[in-house]
């Protein structure tokens, strides 16, 4: 029996989603900004590293998520104070109109094509409309190439400037 399809992301699952860089990754890169400061005020330079890495992941979700029809709910705090870990896929308008624009993302891309939400559906063994579309979130990053626009990694770092 196939099991439900989540709409629950993890922050770190949305980085990779979009070829990001890890929390843990984005804090070795910054070692610099970071050996700028004693013991005392490491753990707070640390602090607005993550948050600068989770706000930049936030945006580039937000921006590519939202043209898909789609948003995130934060569910839930994490540990780094005021920053969610998790996220759950919502439909802006509807699964449908959300698929709509999946469908439309997928076609412009390589040689397979859908030629309705009913075929996107039937043709990935979905049981209904929603499942096709959260068991095809990772299509959503290649709306740049088929649309123009930034890439998700253009994004993130205008993100931090």
């Amino acid at each position: 029996m196939k099991t439900a399809v989540p709409n629950k992301l993890h922050v770190l699952d949305i980085a990779k989603m979009f070829g990001l860089p890890e929390a843990d990754d984005f804090e070795d890169s910054n070692w610099m900004y970071l050996d700028q400061f004693g013991d005392d005020e490491r753990e707070e330079a640390q602090q607005n590293l993550y948050n600068s890495w989770h706000d930049g992941v936030m945006y580039v979700a937000e921006k590519l998520f939202g043209e898909h029809g789609l948003i995130l709910v934060p569910t839930g705090r994490g540990a780094k104070k005021d920053r969610p870990y998790f996220y759950k896929v919502m439909p802006e308008k509807s699964w449908q109109h959300a698929a709509g624009k999946i469908v439309n993302t997928i076609n412009g891309v390589g040689m397979f094509r859908f030629d309705s939400v009913r075929d996107f559906v039937y043709v990935t063994s979905s049981k209904n409309v929603r499942e096709a579309v959260l068991s095809h979130l990772r299509s959503i990053r290649d709306w740049p190439d088929v649309y123009g626009g930034r890439s998700a990694s253009l994004l993130f770092e205008s993100q931090l400037r």
